[in-house]
């Protein structure tokens, strides 16, 4: 049986190693760590920059195939977002011409001023690396929104879709024209308590003549990315942000992932159905005219699609008048409580009037022409009887019938007042006093 060594080598966890060989491996593996604390894609919250000292990290926000993003501050306390160009991060060194081409750039890129395309303050090299400083967006981006909340409808989805064709269209516009070439749902944030969308990401973007090749092989985001930018020496152009933008819309309606073109163009050439299954299909929602354009706009030939941005936006449906953008409230951003409006005192009920019965009027009152003509009766054969006395036997059968009409005439169908209805008996008494002394008057 072997004896036990009596070192401390066993001690290190290193196996059977002897005391200097451990001292090596602890020395290399400090200066491993303190390249890692150098080197940008393994900076740790409040790392400050070497080259540019005024920039802390705060936190690393993503990592991708193109580079990795961190949320800074700068000297006065303003946060940005930092984010290292991964395509020179296996580069030793970067060549003078380099560093002057890529600080073009981050001018370029800096002078695309838009709402809807985040700002690029500056470029900077840290460590020899080139980085981009950028606005901080708070918000969600389009792919967090739908995995929250589900799929968006129509009318929203296109109304993002139109901010950001826009941005596009801006910067294809410029002499030479900029292309993103990496637009996709991740690449769009709803800046908060808004409904902006404001494109980010400009890792990738570069400017080109038309007709120019691009190198850009590596640069690919699943689904999003037509057939030509898979391609090394490829010629692109506006209808290649095309395809991305009509893939974007494709997801923020059926929340599913379109199908690569590399396997979409594979199925074609072998004489296979394209495995892109139309939004439609997924969405029974998603009307004919929208379906149609995002097929268009997702073709695997360039020259089969709209030859830009805004050929294909003209595809979609009109977006509604202003007055009407305007009063209708953001359908992202959810509804404000608001409190309940106070309860009015109950307003007393207004006593009950009866309404007055007034008098009919003359000329619909045919019991107003009866009692006159009764009363008019009643008062001739009373004074006759009493003018007449001598020659009529019946004098007072007359006289009870007068009265009678006259009777009739004050209180048939007589709407009027007691009071009204005395005057009426006072006058037909002189009526009657009246018409005997003029009977008398010509006897």
């Amino acid at each position: 049986m072997n004896d036990q060594q009596d070192d401390d080598s066993n001690n290190s966890g290193l196996g059977d190693t002897n005391k200097e060989d451990t001292e090596k491996i602890h020395q290399n593996f400090g200066m491993e760590r303190k390249n890692q604390e150098d080197n940008p894609f393994y900076w740790q919250p409040g790392h400050r920059l070497n080259d540019n000292p005024e920039y802390e990290i705060e936190k690393s926000l993503k990592a991708g195939g193109f580079g990795i993003t961190y949320l800074a501050k700068d000297e006065k306390g303003k946060i940005c977002v930092i984010k290292i160009l991964k395509e020179y991060s296996s580069e030793k060194f970067i060549s003078k011409k380099q560093q002057r081409d890529l600080r073009q750039e981050g001018i370029r890129l800096a002078n695309c001023r838009h709402p809807h395309i985040v700002k690029v303050n500056d470029i900077l090299f840290e460590g020899g690396k080139p980085c981009l400083v950028m606005e901080y967006i708070p918000g969600d981006n389009l792919c967090q929104i739908v995995n929250k909340q589900g799929i968006l409808s129509e009318k929203e989805a296109i109304y993002y879709i139109r901010q950001i064709g826009k941005a596009l269209i801006h910067i294809h516009q410029l002499d030479p024209p900029v292309y993103h070439r990496d637009v996709k749902p991740a690449n769009i944030i709803i800046r908060s308590d808004t409904s902006q969308a404001v494109l980010i990401d400009f890792g990738i973007a570069r400017e080109c003549y038309p007709g120019e090749p691009i190198d850009l092989t590596a640069f690919s985001s699943f689904g999003y990315t037509p057939i030509e930018q898979h391609r090394r020496d490829s010629q692109q152009g506006p209808y290649t942000e095309v395809h991305a933008l009509a893939g974007t819309l494709y997801f923020l309606l059926t929340g599913t992932q379109p199908e690569d073109s590399i396997a979409r163009a594979d199925c074609v050439l072998k004489g296979e159905k394209d495995p892109l299954k139309s939004p439609k299909g997924l969405n029974p929602k998603v009307s004919n005219a929208v379906d149609i354009a995002i097929l268009k706009g997702m073709a695997i030939s360039c020259t089969s699609r709209p030859q830009s941005v805004q050929e294909w936006l003209d595809l979609l449906p009109k977006p509604e008048s202003k007055k009407t953008a305007k009063s209708s409230p953001s359908q992202h951003n959810p509804p404000q409580r608001s409190r309940p409006a106070p309860v009015p005192p109950p307003i007393p009920n207004p006593p009950v009037i009866q309404p007055e019965k007034l008098p009919s009027s003359p000329v619909t009152d045919w019991g107003l022409y009866v009692r006159t003509a009764l009363m008019g009766a009643g008062v001739w054969l009373i004074a006759i009887a009493l003018f007449y006395s001598p020659s009529i036997a019946n004098k007072g059968a007359l006289i009870a019938v007068g009265i009678i009409l006259w009777g009739i005439s004050l209180f048939w169908k007589n709407h009027s007042s007691l009071g009204q209805k005395i005057l009426q008996h006072i006058f037909s008494l002189l009526s009657s006093c009246l018409i005997y002394l003029f009977l008398n008057f010509l006897k």
